[in-house]
């Protein structure tokens, strides 16, 4: 039997919100996903004052990396250096395909790097495929 945790996405991009959402719910997983449109709002999300965890936690990330206030890279390294959320695998899902982006994001703990299809077709395809591995073939804490 499959568990069942909230998937977060961070991007402040509200079309690829949207068409990322919409390729998510018709797999039909049952995993709710929710939306931040803001590294910092997500961030806060995840923890109170004292770093402790105040929400149902997801068990998985998909974290766009160009973002305004908190970007992809400083979310990820304040989610990594925690003891709290440094299992959660993050998923960078971004429009970059740069080699120093991918190394970066790599070093600073995240477990995958996609770039984002430019059709809507091609971005339903990459999501049934992590959501095939990361929902079906790995055992997420």
């Amino acid at each position: 039997m499959r568990t069942t945790f909230p998937i977060a996405m961070v991007d402040d991009d509200e079309d690829d919100r949207l068409m990322t959402a919409r390729a998510w719910e018709s797999l039909g997983y049952g995993h709710e996903l929710i939306e931040f449109g803001d590294g910092d709002v997500f961030l806060n999300y995840m923890t109170s004052d004292d770093g402790t965890s105040t929400n149902g936690r997801p068990g998985l990330v998909l974290l766009d990396l160009n973002m305004p206030r908190i970007d992809g890279w400083e979310v990820l390294r304040r989610l990594k250096a925690s003891a709290a959320t440094r299992a959660i695998p993050v998923i960078v899902l971004t429009t970059s395909h740069r080699s120093s982006d991918v190394g970066k994001t790599y070093d600073l703990g995240a477990a995958a790097f996609v770039t984002k299809p430019a059709t809507y077709t091609e971005l339903a395809t990459a999501v049934r495929h992590l959501a095939t591995f990361w929902l079906d073939e790995c055992i997420i804490p």
